[in-house]
């Protein structure tokens, strides 16, 4: 990535000394930006040490890059933001999500792009505000930050019974982007006050503004802040249930929602199953497609049974070819040697009697060509393997039929 990466930063360190811009302060955010490329923690705590890192909640370092998520950065104006800092409670903490641009305030589009520049600029919160100075360059910039509290945000707290924020609170709410909108939201979808914890669990984990608005235009308004944090907490996105509600899965309850993504059933897993031709699939419940993902049923294993010539239509069905290692690599070794076109319970039955290409390629070997299925499982059943009638051989034992070679192998012939 052009204009990324330690050495760059490196590089681009002494030009800035020489032309006089950079003050002690705005080295340190150099070093901080080399830190994070390199992913050195020992060195970005010393150097963070050496000057003068906060120990509290209030100040840290930022990092801003070119959005590396492809879907991110195809939306114009969007780029990374890290923050990194120090609280005495947790210790080192980072927070990273994609940013619109026109959140930096004061930061404009030249001076991002530009060869190298002294930025300052706030990122305004209802909790509080990041005032941020550093170094910008070709797109990427570091600095420190330092966090001011918005009084008027903990006193509408305070009015709206919930609480009078610690200054660790508000910076945590400051950070994850919870305000004063997302809480009259929840108001007026009828959720219960939240405690000041639940409003930074919910910042956690996730659960802002746009997921509680989202999952009521979708019908969804849960019992509790918990359910919310819950729901979010497994992976039960926006996209998630429009996904499957484009799928013909509409109405499903958040309990099943859950279930479902913990299960690995994504709105990607069902559209890859449903295209993979196996008649049927159309009529499966989510139940359904939990239960064959459980037993490692997946499209790639649908659509090899299909090409081997096999219609499977029942849930049980396919899992039970799975469960019992009935894979396409088998069928097609067993087809390489002869056996085609078998019914799925025949071929549950040769391979849960060890009956594999390997065996049958052994007792062929010794002459014995074009066994049924029926005397191929018998011989398995009794130990006779293509060593055993080898060794059989060399006793004097030639040209037995297989019922003469099981009974030899009954006698205790080894």
């Amino acid at each position: 990535m052009p204009g990324s990466g330690a050495k760059y930063w490196r590089r681009l360190l002494p030009a800035a000394l020489a032309a006089g811009v950079v003050s002690a302060g705005l080295i340190s955010a150099f070093r901080v930006h080399a830190a994070f490329h390199t992913h050195n923690e020992t060195s970005l705590i010393s150097a963070s040490s050496q000057q003068d890192a906060p120990s509290g909640p209030k100040t840290g370092q930022w990092l801003i890059e070119p959005a590396r998520d492809y879907e991110v950065a195809a939306q114009p104006g969007t780029v990374e933001l890290t923050l990194r800092y120090r609280s005495g409670r947790w210790g080192d903490n980072n927070m990273s999500c994609s940013f619109s641009t026109g959140q930096l305030d004061g930061l404009t589009p030249d001076q991002m792009a530009s060869a190298g520049t002294v930025v300052r600029f706030r990122i305004v919160r209802d909790a509080g505000t990041f005032n941020c100075e550093g170094w910008f360059a070709a797109g990427s910039g570091s600095g420190h930050f330092a966090f001011a509290a918005n009084p008027q945000f903990a006193e509408e707290l305070r009015k709206l019974g919930i609480g009078t924020p610690s200054e660790e609170q508000e910076f945590a709410m400051a950070m994850e982007n919870i305000g004063l909108d997302l809480i009259h939201e929840l108001k007026s979808q009828g959720y219960p006050n939240p405690s000041l914890d639940q409003l930074v669990q919910m910042g956690y984990h996730g659960v802002r503004l746009d997921y509680v608005k989202g999952l009521d235009a979708l019908g969804y308004r849960l019992n509790s802040i918990e359910s919310l944090i819950e729901l979010r907490d497994h992976g039960v996105t926006l996209d998630f249930i429009k996904g499957l509600k484009e799928l013909g899965y509409s109405n499903v309850s958040a309990e099943d929602l859950r279930n479902v993504r913990d299960h690995g059933v994504t709105p990607s897993f069902i559209k890859e199953m449903k295209e993979s031709g196996i008649q049927g699939m159309a009529g499966f419940t989510l139940e359904d497609f939990v239960h064959v993902r459980d037993h490692g049923v997946n499209a790639k294993f649908v659509s090899a049974l299909k090409s081997a010539g096999y219609s499977v239509t029942g849930v049980e069905e396919l899992t039970r070819i799975r469960d019992h290692g009935v894979n396409p690599e088998y069928i097609r070794e067993m087809k390489e040697l002869g056996y085609d076109k078998l019914p799925i319970d025949r071929l549950v039955a040769a391979r849960d009697h060890g009956v594999n290409a390997s065996f049958v390629r052994g007792i062929s070997d010794q002459g014995y060509h074009g066994l049924s299925l029926d005397q191929l499982i018998s011989l398995r059943d009794h130990g006779v393997t293509g060593s055993f009638i080898q060794k059989m051989k060399t006793h004097g034992f030639n040209n037995l039929s297989v019922e003469q070679l099981i009974r030899l192998r009954d006698t205790g012939m080894d």
